[in-house]
């Protein structure tokens, strides 16, 4: 139980330094007045066509849209039997968000 109490706190705490992060710089994100980190709105154009446009070889892309991060790793495992991941990587999502 005490274990369960300290895990709490610094769930909650790290929610709430998430959210003062986000408050903080997702404006000037969205406005180009700082370097941002890839957001949903941006994936396509930053990271995946750069990839389409060097590959010589066919290119099969899988989007799953509302995937949280803990249940894409839940799902893993059934799409390492048939697909082989070659790269894996986080961005934000544009706010509010279904996830």
């Amino acid at each position: 139980e005490a274990l369960e109490g300290i895990f709490a706190t610094q769930k909650e705490e790290a929610n709430t330094q998430f959210s003062r992060f986000i408050k903080d710089n997702y404006l000037d994100w969205l406005k180009g007045e700082v370097e941002a980190p890839t957001m949903s709105h941006t994936l396509f154009k930053d990271r995946i066509q750069p990839e389409i446009i060097k590959s010589e070889e066919s290119l099969f892309l899988v989007v799953i849209d509302n995937l949280r991060f803990d249940q894409w790793k839940a799902l893993q495992p059934a799409i390492n039997e048939y697909f082989r991941v070659e790269e894996e990587d986080m961005f934000f999502s544009i706010l509010p968000t279904a996830t």
